[in-house]
C-alpha cells in the first residue's frame, strides 16, 4: 500500500480510538476513522499492516465502563478504502495495557502482545483479526504497565518482546 494508519487516542467528545490514511507525503486520505465509539475507555493502540490482503490490523485497550473487566480488541482497516472490519475481543484482564501488534509475513496472521497484571501474554490472531489458538504467557509476574515493545523476524519466524524493568 502507499498508505499509513495513524490511530490515537482521542478523549472528548467521547474516550474512543481514532484512526487517519495517510499518504506517502503526509496528506490526509479521507477523514478521521472512527475505530470505536462507545461509552466504554480505550487507550494506547497499535498498528501492523498486512501486505497480502492490503489491510492494517489496530488493537487497543479496552475497559468496559464503569468497572471492568479490561480487554484487548483489534479492528482491521482496508488501507486502499479506510473501511472497517469489525471489533473483536482478543482477551480479558483486570486491566489490560499497552497492547502491541505484528503481522508474521510467513504464517499470513498478526500476533498481539499486552501486559494484564501480574504478567505479559500474547496471542496469535487472524488476518481479518479473529483470534488463533489459546492466549500464551510470554512473561510472568513482571510488571510492565507502561512500555511494551514487539517486532517479528521474518527469517527466523520469531518474535522479540522488549518491556521495561522493576527497579
Amino acid at each position: 500500500s502507499r498508505r499509513f494508519l495513524v490511530a490515537y487516542h482521542q478523549i472528548a467528545p467521547l474516550d474512543d480510538i481514532v484512526a487517519q490514511l495517510v499518504d506517502l507525503n503526509g496528506g490526509l486520505v479521507g477523514g478521521p476513522l472512527p475505530i470505536t465509539a462507545d461509552n466504554h475507555w480505550q487507550r494506547e493502540p497499535s498498528v501492523a499492516y498486512n501486505p497480502g490482503t492490503d489491510s492494517l490490523l489496530v488493537a487497543y485497550g479496552h475497559d468496559y465502563n464503569p468497572s471492568g473487566p479490561g480487554a484487548v480488541h483489534v479492528r482491521t482497516v482496508a488501507a486502499a478504502t479506510g473501511g472497517l472490519g469489525a471489533p473483536r475481543e482478543v482477551a480479558t484482564g483486570t486491566a489490560v495495557y499497552v497492547p502491541q501488534v505484528e503481522f508474521n509475513s510467513a504464517r499470513g496472521q498478526f500476533f498481539v502482545a499486552w501486559y494484564t497484571q501480574p504478567s505479559v501474554y500474547g496471542r496469535a490472531v487472524a488476518a481479518d483479526g479473529t483470534p488463533l489458538a489459546a492466549t500464551s504467557l510470554l512473561a510472568f509476574n513482571y510488571n510492565t504497565y507502561d512500555a511494551l515493545g514487539l517486532a517479528y523476524n521474518p527469517i527466523s519466524d520469531t518474535y522479540f518482546a522488549v518491556f521495561h524493568g522493576r527497579g
